[in-house]
């Protein structure tokens, strides 16, 4: 991911996202957690992330991966592709769960059950 982070951009729309140099885009959520935009490329689309402050020197932040933001012609479709409401969405379910996981991955198994059986 890259280095730089910026705390007051606009991220709501693909068309804003697509404005903005690559870099990390925190958009606070409740207490010590941030929704997270990553853009890695300018020519790629980024990522949506449940960012949690956890204190440590060696690593200050956790990071799961919720989906892939609805960037570079890519359509959302609120499982694996999300537009800004519907990450927010996202890591608000997944905070209200419990929080980030002890092992973050990218897409599980039991997730993807987990959203199949939400949308039958």
């Amino acid at each position: 991911m890259p280095g730089k982070t910026r705390y007051t951009a606009q991220v709501e729309s693909p068309t804003a996202r697509a404005k903005l140099p690559p870099g990390k885009y925190p958009q606070p959520l409740i207490g010590k957690t941030a929704l997270l935009y990553v853009k890695t490329n300018a020519s790629r689309y980024g990522d949506w992330y449940v960012r949690t402050y956890t204190g440590k020197k060696s690593n200050p932040y956790k990071n799961e991966w919720i989906g892939r933001a609805d960037d570079a012609r890519a359509v959302a479709d609120g499982l694996s592709v999300l537009c800004h409401a519907d990450a927010r969405a996202e890591a608000m379910k997944l905070l209200a769960a419990g929080g980030v996981s002890k092992s973050p991955a990218r897409f599980t198994v039991l997730r993807c059950l987990g959203n199949y059986v939400d949308n039958i």
